[in-house]
């Protein structure tokens, strides 16, 4: 196939979605004829299978774009065929054919499978078509998409246990702009973390693993006699999908309240994030914590340094979590000791592994003092 050259005028472009399935009925649409010229001009003739010896046309449509927009669009799908342009052939999935025709009244041929994604400066071409000429159902390059295709994707999440922490965390994925997007503010300084990530190709793929019902499912839900813990944020999720349709879920960031796949729907999305700052999105402390019931002993998990072996703590407050430096007794004598926890665990009474008063307590959380006591440095701070 032939590099396009010159000034385009027109495209008219042949989707067919006939395969070796079993055949269409009679009133089932199979082919879509669309012409759009430089000037804005847009014909779409739709096709139903009819008898299968010839097609029925169905619809004629004509429309005018904006003003522009016509010259956008076709000197779009002029410039991917213009160098190094790259197709794909896939047997039983339909095909489409393409005829450009520049100012010269020469033509260019192409064609494909339906199932063609044509990248252009990181937007898909077909879903720029349907979006600048409003036709949700046009075949295009790659087939009409699946009604609950996931379109955007935006999850927030907010922190405001006390104004120290008070934070919100945006991220939204859009398809039609290949664009992701993280965004965390402090409401109460003022400063903002953010990252943006321009790529059609990897965000189309993420969008593509996953499913409507991944976020639909419902969560387990928690026990009644759950302790409201200081640590866990809320959440609020939007999942808009192809069809026009919009699902909204909140709650606790928490392990129970959560669909039950959203390790998954992170380990997906985390994918695209190239972050150098602390996420409490993609935290998985925070989405995979449980909320301990009201009989529940509280155990937490430390080291005196980062290669050293764990020893176990009882805690009397809710206040502490992963990654908190605490003071605790060490030795016959109690000396106070510096030590990280890296983890949390929740017991009934009847669960812990030894007697109870086997098991010292943590004397508090870290203080400035304690920091400049056993010479170290304040997280943080420089």
């Amino acid at each position: 196939m032939l590099d396009f050259t010159g000034t385009i005028l027109k495209m008219q472009l042949q989707s067919n979605s006939i395969c070796y399935a079993p055949a269409p009925k009679p009133d089932d649409e199979v082919e879509q004829r669309l012409t759009i010229t430089r000037d804005g001009r847009v014909w779409l003739a739709r096709y139903n299978y009819g008898n299968g010896m010839k097609y029925v046309k169905s619809q004629s449509i004509r429309s005018k774009l904006a003003k522009n927009d016509g010259a956008l669009l076709l000197d779009m799908v002029a410039d991917y065929f213009r160098d190094g342009f790259s197709l794909s052939f896939v047997t039983d999935i339909g095909d489409w054919e393409l005829v450009l025709t520049n100012t010269d009244g020469e033509t260019f041929t192409y064609g494909g499978s339906l199932c063609s994604h044509l990248e252009y400066r990181h937007q898909d071409i077909s879903d720029v078509l349907r979006d600048m000429l409003q036709i949700p159902d046009l075949m295009a390059f790659d087939g009409v998409p699946e009604p609950q295709r996931i379109e955007q994707l935006e999850i927030q999440y907010l922190h405001e246990t006390n104004p120290i922490d008070s934070l919100t965390e945006t991220m939204t994925i859009d398809r039609l702009s290949g664009c992701f997007e993280d965004r965390i503010e402090d409401t109460t300084t003022g400063a903002i973390q953010s990252q943006r990530l321009i790529d059609g190709h990897a965000v189309r793929s993420v969008l593509d693993q996953l499913t409507l019902e991944d976020f639909s499912e419902p969560a387990p839900g928690e026990p009644d006699d759950v302790v409201a813990s200081p640590h866990v944020g809320r959440y609020h999720v939007c999942v808009s999908t192809f069809d026009g349709n919009h699902l909204d879920l909140d709650g606790d960031y928490a392990q129970l309240t959560l669909p039950p796949k959203w390790p998954q729907i992170m380990d997906a999305l985390e994918s695209l994030s190239k972050r150098r700052y602390s996420s409490h999105i993609f935290s998985s402390n925070e989405y995979q914590f449980r909320k301990r019931r009201a009989d529940e002993l509280i155990l937490v998990r430390v080291v005196f340094d980062t290669a050293g072996r764990s020893y176990s703590y009882r805690a009397e407050s809710d206040y502490l979590k992963v990654g908190d430096d605490v003071i605790v007794p060490v030795g016959e004598d109690g000396k106070e000791a510096f030590a990280t926890i890296v983890g949390i665990d929740y017991l009934g009474s009847d669960e812990a592994p030894y007697d109870l008063e086997e098991f010292k307590s943590v004397i508090r959380a870290a203080t400035p003092t304690d920091y400049a006591r056993f010479n170290r440095q304040i997280p943080g701070k420089p």
